[in-house]
């Protein structure tokens, strides 16, 4: 019980000094061209949503960009929409098929890697943006990206995911379960060992893709396309990987409707990580899941050894709360602190049980056709 005091404690200080206090000291740089800016939107079935992201799109203030739609074997009117929300709008844009590229197997798999590659081997902009096609954003998050870009010298970097405010007990959970991801993104960051991206809104020079050559050789990992790409930009660029926290650089998207989406979307995620290239990140998480196995063996216990068990459960709530309160401030969810000491027990159960069904469980990408 004491090692585990002493290294949950140890692990959560290191994330609590790296929000707080540390800062990531990245370089300085004035580029006042007009860059040229490719904006990737993979979809897959998404007739639904599309236009939405594509009206945030078309009304941003930045305006020298281009937009690269790839279109991921989509069985619904995702393609026409897309086509017929934009004929009318001044957007420089084109539409890749991965139909045309790849067979009919290709219909049952996450293509992410695929689809981001192909936009990429598309683009003509020197700056790459790849966000999902369920999200939305403020007419500004295009100047900010570029800004942030043009003033640090960088080759990748991402920005913040937010859910739109949830009422139910459910949808809180899984918004303080983000932005406690985000916190540990930009925490780590801070230290120079950045462990985490979201592929929702992420940004990176078409140089330094070239450099670390693209997803080469993890095409057929499913996931990954953010965190596998940023742990092959920071070993090749250890000093230029960045986070842009700016208000205006925030996208909203979706969360799951229910339990079984939110199963198959973490099966989904956990999958990748012990195939990760960065072993730093597949240690750390692997401390995190050892962690919080104990925490789920405490609640076992707690009918026997009631004491020790309330023990461990109290120090792991606090030192959570006090971890996560500040992001939830700076995310404008307050409301949430009280919820954390319930919601920190819930991370464990879980992270733990997500990770013993990952091995047995097989998830759907999208809706696979």
């Amino acid at each position: 019980m004491v090692l585990f005091i002493f290294l949950y404690t140890s692990f959560v200080l290191y994330l609590f000094i790296g929000w707080n206090y540390k800062k990531n000291e990245l370089k300085k740089r004035h580029l006042s061209t007009d860059l040229l800016v490719s904006v990737l939107v993979p979809m897959r079935n998404e007739s639904g949503l599309i236009e939405k992201v594509l009206n945030c799109i078309s009304q941003q203030t930045y305006q020298n960009f281009e937009l690269i739609i790839i279109d991921d074997y989509s069985a619904d009117d995702s393609v026409q929409k897309a086509k017929n929300f934009l004929k009318d709008r001044k957007v420089l844009f084109k539409i890749i098929k991965l139909e045309d590229m790849y067979d009919a197997t290709y219909n049952l798999s996450n293509n992410k890697k695929r689809a981001i590659t192909a936009g990429v081997n598309s683009a003509s902009g020197d700056l790459i943006i790849a966000i999902d096609a369920d999200i939305t954003m403020s007419e500004h998050w295009l100047a900010s990206m570029v800004a942030y870009f043009k003033s640090h010298d960088i080759v990748f970097f991402s920005a913040p995911v937010l859910y739109n405010q949830q009422s139910s007990f459910f949808g809180k959970f899984l918004e303080v379960d983000q932005i406690n991801n985000m916190a540990v993104t930009i925490a780590s960051l801070n230290w120079g060992k950045p462990i985490m991206a979201n592929g929702a809104n992420m940004a990176f020079s078409k140089a330094a893709w070239n450099a670390v050559n693209g997803y080469d050789g993890i095409l057929h990992v499913p996931s990954g396309d953010d965190m596998m790409l940023l742990h092959r930009m920071q070993s090749k660029f250890p000093n230029a990987i960045g986070f842009n926290n700016h208000e205006q650089a925030v996208v909203y998207t979706i969360p799951v409707k229910n339990i079984n989406e939110f199963i198959n979307q973490r099966v989904r995620w956990f999958g990748k990580v012990f195939q990760f290239e960065d072993k730093t990140s597949v240690i750390f998480l692997g401390l995190g899941l050892m962690l919080n196995l104990f925490i789920v063996i405490q609640l076992l216990k707690l009918p026997f050894f009631t004491f020790s068990a309330i023990i461990v459960l109290f120090i792991k709530s606090f030192a959570d709360t006090i971890f996560i309160s500040a992001p939830l401030y700076y995310f404008k969810r307050p409301s949430y602190i009280p919820l954390l000491p319930l919601f920190s027990i819930l991370f464990s159960i879980y992270i733990v049980g997500i990770a013993i069904i990952t091995p047995f469980y097989k998830y759907q990408w999208k809706k696979l056709n």
